[in-house]
């Protein structure tokens, strides 16, 4: 078990972005034009967000919260996910159609789906969340300026809000790179568990 949580997500981030560029090679080809009509932050000529590069030194006070909202319709990702990173080492993911999910904070425990989500957690050690933090911020996370808060995004999209160093972030993007990112990772790791949302019904 430990091996198989060795190849999880903080090394998938590297390992399969060669996999994942031929499939997103059209999207983030457009994703220039596509952005720039939208308002968004401008991109680099691969794609990226125009963002801050910087080398990740490593703290348990670093993290992450990604929220992802799937495209209507998509088997792998039946209901929105969020990943939950802790710089010392800890990874947890939850789906369904529960409002703790969008919101890790909602109060609305009078919601019938309160209890609808699937959960899994593993663990890492801080030198392995440094190097999917690193990855990240190579590939544009950190964002400047910071992506306007349009009304409406394309789905899927994705929503960033974290420290990593001392640098804070907070914003939503339907960048084609970054999505294309974050799918691939959560399908590496956790489709079978995504897929066993499935079990609350289709999503209204």
């Amino acid at each position: 078990m430990n091996k198989l949580k060795l190849l999880a997500i903080f090394l998938v981030f590297r390992s399969l972005w060669k996999r994942i560029r031929r499939a997103v090679h059209l999207a983030v080809a457009a994703a220039p034009f596509l952005l720039a009509a939208a308002g968004c932050a401008s991109v680099d000529s691969e794609g990226r967000l125009r963002h801050k590069q910087f080398e990740v030194k490593g703290s348990g006070l670093d993290w992450l919260e990604i929220v992802y909202e799937p495209a209507p319709g998509d088997p792998r990702f039946p209901y929105p996910v969020r990943l939950s990173f802790v710089g010392s080492g800890s990874l947890e993911m939850k789906s369904g159609p529960s409002p703790l999910v969008e919101d890790s904070m909602s109060q609305d425990v009078r919601n019938p789906h309160w209890n609808d989500y699937v959960r899994e957690t593993v663990t890492f050690t801080p030198d392995e969340m440094k190097e999917a933090f690193q990855t990240l911020v190579d590939e544009g996370l950190v964002a400047t300026p910071s992506p306007p808060s349009p009304d409406e995004l394309s789905t899927p999209h994705v929503q960033y809000a974290g420290t990593i160093n001392t640098e804070k972030f907070r914003y939503r993007t339907d960048n084609a790179r970054l999505v294309a990112l974050v799918e691939a990772a959560m399908e590496a790791n956790f489709g079978p568990k995504l897929r066993a949302t499935s079990v609350f019904g289709r999503r209204r």
